[in-house]
């Protein structure tokens, strides 16, 4: 008889799962490839857990999820009450940081948004900084290396601020032409363009588009991944 009641009771909580997820989700913007990204988490698992009231999911699958909302195990699965304020501190813990997509220059002309289909296709890493909407990451090497910067160093762009004297950027020369880095020059009323290769300098034309701005550099982000 006590075997049965703990079947039922665990069964209860089951049932809770799926409602306290999806609000804990919605309330923090997140999608199913969103949190799947933060958690390590299947996406095929995820929606599972919110759509079935008898997905049974184990420890596991549980932890990295309550992990990532700041909660415990048991608010998870309702066996203890999450307060509405708890339910708050919880996207606060998610907005900490946004996720940005690692592309290649040629990528950088559109913005890549975290979705099931990107999430698969790209490389993401977190940034704190203030970036706007559409922000990317590229990695510093070759062609694509800063100055000063070690190789392998992930460089972050925002497409929503202007750029200053010295700032880097991405930008498109000629509408035709795929993007290319440079360092940008003002002096006076005129902006240039500065080649991080041989050091060329153009001015800026008006058929050029400024693509991103550099805003942030992760040194140890060849470490990081290495630890994933």
């Amino acid at each position: 008889m006590k075997h049965k009641a703990d079947q039922e009771h665990h069964s209860e909580q089951a049932c809770k799962l799926p409602g306290i997820l999806t609000k804990l989700m919605k309330q923090a913007h997140l999608d199913n490839a969103q949190l799947s990204y933060h958690t390590g988490v299947p996406i095929t698992t995820i929606s599972r857990l919110r759509n079935a009231t008898d997905s049974n999911p184990t420890i596991a699958t549980l932890i990295p999820i309550a992990n990532f909302f700041g909660i415990s195990v048991h608010q998870l699965i309702g066996e203890t009450e999450l307060s509405e304020e708890e339910c708050s501190m919880a996207r606060l813990h998610h907005l900490q940081t946004v996720q940005i997509p690692i592309i290649t220059l040629q990528q950088a002309i559109d913005p890549i948004i975290l979705n099931e289909e990107t999430v698969q296709h790209y490389r993401w890493i977190s940034s704190s900084a203030a970036l706007g909407a559409g922000a990317f990451a590229i990695v510093s090497e070759g062609s694509q290396a800063i100055p000063h910067l070690p190789s392998g160093a992930a460089i972050i762009f925002s497409r929503s601020i202007q750029p200053k004297d010295m700032d880097y950027v991405v930008v498109q020369i000629k509408k035709d032409k795929p993007p290319v880095l440079r360092q940008f020059l003002v002096e006076g009323f005129d902006c240039y363009l500065k080649s991080l290769i041989d050091s060329e300098v153009i001015k800026l034309g008006k058929q050029s588009k400024i693509v991103g701005v550099m805003v942030q550099a992760l040194m140890d982000y060849r470490k990081l991944d290495e630890e994933k």
